[in-house]
């Protein structure tokens, strides 16, 4: 399965951010799932409106797989070799904008190669989550896993497994 959004410049709106509500994020996505390959890209441009001279400010930043991921094959297919980089973990990094979308002033003098930020992923699913954990905290994440935990039985195993950094036993005693 392949989505990418740029193919029709499609841009989601996601919910304001819960304490900083002023500000917007706006997300692009592209990823490239199968049986032999795995590539996600969360592109998030994170605005909000200055009351003084109405413009959008903000920051870029995308959340990844590992960069080589993209590169593997099934192992009877040799055609790509993959190679390891600095990037080869599940990984955030800050981008300077996206190539279409509101007109957002992003400094371009932020770096974009390196810092990059580990995630607690190991998946395309997971990947998700950290953008979601990331943007909205760990009790929006819980709430969210209750609302939709009939639907993805397996986001269940995945999320509480990452026990020892999330504290979920509170939430779970919230229930």
């Amino acid at each position: 399965m392949d989505i990418d959004f740029s193919t029709r410049k499609a841009i989601l709106v996601l919910p304001p951010l819960e304490e900083d509500q002023e500000f917007i994020p706006f997300l692009k996505l592209k990823c490239e799932l199968g049986e032999d390959i795995n590539s996600m890209r969360l592109y998030v441009l994170l605005a909000r409106l200055n009351k003084e001279d109405r413009k959008l400010y903000g920051i870029a930043f995308r959340f990844e797989c590992p960069e080589n991921e993209q590169y593997r094959r099934k192992e009877n297919d040799k055609s790509i070799e993959a190679k390891e980089g600095i990037h080869d973990f599940y990984h955030a990094q800050l981008i300077t904008g996206i190539s279409y979308g509101p007109p957002i002033e992003i400094s371009n003098w932020l770096p974009v190669t390196q810092p990059s930020f580990p995630l607690l992923a190991d998946d395309p699913l997971t990947l998700v989550f950290a953008l979601l954990m990331t943007l909205y905290g760990k009790k929006y994440c819980w709430d969210f896993y209750s609302r939709h935990a009939t639907n993805l039985p397996e986001l269940g195993p995945r999320i509480k497994k990452l026990h020892p950094w999330v504290k979920w036993k509170a939430m779970e005693n919230k229930k």
